[in-house]
């Protein structure tokens, strides 16, 4: 039996086409079934978000000004010069 902790994904559709060709299904079969049964690969995806990163200066006449200079990744703290659709560090997905 499976231990409840783990993630086992299996294929669904393969599992219904062999629960169909059962004429009675009781529990120890269905479990057998489902231990059995094949697996999809599944790659979990990462999202973060771009986070503005801020400096404030001070300009030749004497006003403080502030500036977007770039942007983090709230995942890994990677810091890039402009948006793109993934951290080219953890390769999280941005939203």
């Amino acid at each position: 039996m499976l231990e409840r902790d783990s993630i086992r994904p299996i294929d669904a559709y393969a599992l219904e086409e062999n629960l169909a060709k059962c004429a009675v299904v009781d529990k120890d079969t269905v479990r057998a079934m489902i231990a059995d049964a094949p697996t999809v690969e599944v790659e979990v995806v990462k999202y973060a978000e771009w986070i503005p990163v801020i400096k404030t200066f001070t300009t030749v006449a004497g006003v403080d000004e502030t500036a977007v200079v770039g942007y983090r990744c709230s995942r890994c703290g990677e810091e890039e010069i402009r948006r793109r659709p993934y951290c080219g560090k953890c390769n999280s997905k941005m939203r």
